[in-house]
């Protein structure tokens, strides 16, 4: 349908455009969210067939059924809309069929409509990760409902037909625990709101009673006070990419920061050198004060720190860290699948991520001596069994008991 198309818009300092769902009327458009982020490039968006090409997103073949799922139903409203009033539907008109369900193109508010209509609700107002949940749990429902083969109402969800969702996500899409936690978590979000909304009646609760959602004495990822010296060594002039990457490291791992906040740092966050700033994720403000290594790095960059995606930060991060000799030891760590407990031994360069680099700030400052409710108050946690979850308790214990008996 000409007057319906798949547009980019707005790209973001990684170069990623957002994609919208077009509808022109009488030479004006609508656009509308649709969630979905794609590298622009010839060679990984398809601007005659408008669909994303193999790299261009991080799941570009779910994301182009998202897409096409979004446009075949406007498509549809805005072809009933012709047939019973012999004409096309106003920006308004549409716009308020297809966010709303509203007349004057009624459709019905399916679950599946309504997951669209939160999805476009919430992309003005959530990060881009809650954005990429709800659109991957999506997926996952489709995914789902074609494996049952019988369409998923609000009614469907009892406690029997949430425990066949929760076994098809670990069964077969091979998610682990903390992951169908997610998944589990939006989708109670969602149905929740409209059942407040007065859209369906379905008060059924469920929870993850069916899974086992921690390991006991679970390995936790850190470097050592040698490694991290070692790392910050590195030589990294004529590699500035691998450079960037590695301080945005030593920041996270000298402040306590998560990788949401050290990305957005700017002069504008650091007073009397005191870092303050409002954490995207809790929305609290957590105030930290610098020390050498921290203050060289803000320095360096004049108090405003690179940008880079969450993906590639933690692609990029295993290249640099397999830089240090020490940091090709091995270590084994326990994921939960289900019931099943999965070990898995691979080099640590291999398993840093984001939560390295806090985790890594915490436990040195335990190693060195900092009182726990201090660090608690730098790292933003209000918790202690959360705080303890983010401590290396291995490490450092032959030191230890060498201390106590020599």
């Amino acid at each position: 349908m000409g007057n319906i198309s798949l547009t980019l818009r707005n790209r973001d300092k990684e170069g990623r455009a957002s994609v919208y769902l077009q509808y022109v009327y009488q030479e004006n458009s609508k656009r509308f969210a649709t969630g979905v982020k794609v590298r622009p490039e010839e060679r990984y968006w398809d601007a005659a067939n408008e669909k994303i090409k193999s790299g261009g997103s991080e799941n570009y073949k779910q994301d182009n059924g998202l897409l096409q799922d979004m446009r075949r139903r406007l498509e549809t409203l805005v072809a009933d809309f012709r047939r019973d009033h012999a004409r096309l539907p106003t920006l308004e008109e549409a716009t308020k069929a297809f966010v709303r369900g509203a007349e004057p193109a009624p459709i019905e508010r399916s679950f599946f409509h309504c997951l669209d209509e939160y999805l476009a609700l919430k992309t003005s107002t959530r990060a881009a990760n809650t954005l990429k949940n709800f659109t991957t749990l999506r997926h996952a429902l489709v995914d789902f409902e074609r494996t049952i083969s019988a369409p998923i109402t609000f009614e469907s969800w009892d406690n029997v037909f949430y425990e066949r969702f929760v076994g098809f996500l670990v069964r077969v899409k091979k998610h682990q625990n903390t992951t169908v936690a997610k998944r589990v978590s939006t989708l109670r979000e969602f149905i929740a709101y409209y059942r407040q909304a007065g859209v369906h009646a379905n008060a059924a609760t469920f929870k993850l009673t069916s899974l086992k959602r921690k390991v006991r004495n679970a390995t936790v990822i850190t470097l050592t006070n040698a490694e991290f010296e070692a790392l910050r060594a590195l030589a990294l002039d004529e590699r500035p990419r691998l450079e960037r990457v590695r301080d945005l490291f030593v920041l996270q791992c000298s402040t306590g920061l998560r990788y949401s906040d050290v990305v957005r740092l700017q002069p504008k966050h650091v007073k009397n050198r005191v870092i303050r700033i409002v954490t995207q994720k809790t929305k609290d403000e957590t105030d930290i004060p610098l020390n050498a290594v921290s203050a060289a790095i803000l320095a360096k960059y004049q108090g405003t720190m690179p940008r880079i995606s969450n993906d590639k930060y933690n692609e990029y991060l295993k290249e640099v860290c397999a830089l240090v000799p020490a940091l090709h030891r091995e270590e084994t760590v326990v994921k939960l699948s289900g019931s099943r407990e999965l070990s898995v031994t691979k080099p640590v360069y291999q398993l840093v991520g984001t939560h390295t680099g806090r985790r890594t700030f915490i436990t040195l400052c335990l190693e060195k001596g900092v009182n726990p409710a201090q660090i608690m108050h730098w790292s933003g946690h209000t918790d202690l069994k959360v705080f303890i979850e983010y401590v290396n308790k291995r490490q450092g214990a032959v030191e230890q008991m060498s201390k106590l008996f020599g």
